[in-house]
């Protein structure tokens, strides 16, 4: 589990220098956002849901919920502190 951590870490770290933004998690095609025609859910869409979700899953991922990057709590507790100058 920690290898997998460390790993989802260090991408997420490669995709804040290659530019990666928060904005670019709500860039999702329509298809993903369409109410469903049937079943309990019918009419209902997560679009006005997803800001928070992204909040709440990068608090769980222990991201700086502003910037999408690992927080250096983060990176120290998953002895990555070699990337620690890679935060802004």
């Amino acid at each position: 589990m920690r290898v997998g951590e460390r790993v989802t870490n260090l991408m997420r770290l490669m995709y804040g220098r290659r530019g990666f933004q928060k904005s670019d998690e709500f860039d999702v095609t329509p298809k993903h956002l369409e109410t469903p025609p049937a079943g309990p859910s019918k009419g209902l869409s997560i679009e006005p849901y997803l800001p928070a979700m992204v909040d709440e899953y990068y608090r769980q991922m222990g991201w700086d919920v502003e910037t999408g990057l690992p927080t250096p709590d983060t990176l120290r507790r998953l002895g990555m502190d070699e990337f620690l100058e890679d935060l802004p």
